[in-house]
Parts: structure tokens; sequence; C-alpha cells
């Protein structure tokens, strides 16, 4: 089972010795944290690769990579692969539109394979990281719902507010938001959302 604490950290369930791969793991992160610091607000695919720092890192992580996806079980695979595709934002590079490829394009194809092997655990895992990582888009496009799952997280409970951020249908997320809030204790809903700007004022 897959917690979303587990996407942050390498997985110690393995078939085969793991902790080389996990110490070269946490190598690669601070090394890729002192790029971030060093090229604030840059695309990782936009950093220069004549800085020799830059391709030793690069070439380090591409190395660790290929190792770290071939151990494991299917679920255990694809939570690599979520690990591999968070590694960049969870070292600090926040760029919002490679963010937004991230959150909404590449763990979105994650999140589908997730759910289609029945991986449940792992595709709420998922959706909490897309959640969090949208959180600091500005302007997301098409955001509607998680935006209004975003916007009421100070009143209600994170698995709560993923759940409405990843509900299709605006309308109905509105009117589960309203039934949390009241569970909740908000005695005038509707007053707090036209307050979020989740309703018309």
């Amino acid at each position: 089972m897959t917690t979303p604490e587990e996407l942050n950290a390498p997985l110690g369930r393995d078939s085969e010795p793991t902790e080389p791969v996990q110490t070269i793991r946490e190598q690669l992160l601070g090394r890729l944290t002192v790029l971030a610091d060093k090229y604030p607000g840059i695309d990782p695919a936009e950093l220069p690769d004549d800085d020799p720092e830059v391709a030793a890192t690069l070439y380090k992580f591409d190395e660790w990579r290929r190792s770290y996806l071939q151990i494991g079980s299917s679920e255990e695979r694809l939570t690599r692969q979520v690990t591999v595709t968070t590694m960049y934002f969870e070292a600090g590079f926040h760029n919002p539109e490679y963010l937004d490829e991230v959150a909404n394009d590449w763990l979105v194809q994650d999140l589908d394979h997730a759910e289609t092997a029945g991986f449940d655990a792992l595709a709420m895992a998922i959706k909490h990281k897309i959640f969090e990582i949208n959180k600091l888009i500005p302007d997301v496009e098409n955001p509607t719902a998680m935006e209004l799952g975003i916007k009421l997280e100070d009143l209600l409970d994170t698995d709560d507010c993923v759940e409405l951020a990843f509900m299709e249908d605006v309308g109905e997320a509105v009117g589960a938001a309203f039934t949390l809030l009241l569970e909740n204790g908000v005695e005038d809903p509707e007053t707090t959302l036209r307050e979020k700007g989740i309703l018309e004022a």
C-alpha cells in the first residue's frame, strides 16, 4: 500500500537490496537542490550543460534512474516512476510551466496507469502529489475543481480536498463541498464559498 508520504522517500520493500540505490537517490536529491538554488526559477530542461556540475549531476541522475526503475513489482516500479518524475520538484525546481507539466501531464498519466491496474492506494497517493504541486502553480489552466479543493484546504481535511479536486463535474464538486463544510461545522457554507471566490458574489 502506498501513502502520499511514501512518494517523498524511497521504498524499503523491494525484492533486491536497495540501500546503495537509496543512498545514491538522497545524494542526487542534495545535488539537484544545489542546482535549484544556483539556477532559481529555471525549467530543469534548460539547465546549462556546459556547467560541469550540471553535466555530472544529470549523468549520475540518468544512471541512477535506469537502475532504480528496474527493481520491484509492477506497483513498486510505478511508485518508483512517480518518485523519479517528482525528483526535480522535490529538489526545489518550481518553474510554473515545468510544474504544470509534471502535475497535469506526467503524473496524470501515472495516475491513469495506477487506476487501470487497480493500485488504489498508489492512485490516491498520486492524487495527493498532483494536488500538492498544483498549489504552487499560479493561474492553473482549467483550474475549477482543482482550485476548489485548494481553496478549501484550510477548512477541510486534505483527503476530502483531494477528492473534490479530482471530481469531473464541477457542479457536483461544489455540492459536495457544501455538504462537507456543514459536516465540519461551517454554519453558512454558501457565504464561505462566495468569500473563497468559488461561487459568484
